[in-house]
């Protein structure tokens, strides 16, 4: 399950930062790490801050993604947050579609 907070403007820093929750509510079982966040999609106008790579070999490529910090698994019903920090000069509507990759597989 993918839960997105509020997308909050930073005047210091002039980027966008949104808080998105991940819980493992469909499994019983523990998702293996690392479990990454991708990024679909989005606005061409903006980038990811922080982001921990871009997807090469899953579809569509070139997708940001970051890494959740989990240490080895997240438990049934367990949840992580994720802050990303966004960078829009023209400051347009961010949009994406997001999605989980999960295990130790090439993103």
């Amino acid at each position: 399950n993918v839960v997105r907070g509020e997308l909050r403007f930073d005047p210091t820093s002039g980027r966008f930062v949104q808080v998105i929750t991940l819980t493992n509510s469909t499994s019983a079982a523990s998702i293996a790490g690392p479990i990454s966040l991708v990024f679909d999609y989005l606005t061409p106008s903006c980038s990811i801050d922080n982001l921990s790579g871009a997807t090469t070999l899953v579809e569509p490529t070139g997708s940001a993604y970051i890494n959740a910090d989990v240490p080895g698994a997240l438990a049934p019903g367990a949840s992580v947050s994720v802050a990303v920090v966004f960078a829009d000069g023209y400051r347009l509507p961010i949009a994406y579609s997001t999605r989980v990759l999960a295990g130790s597989n090439a993103r």
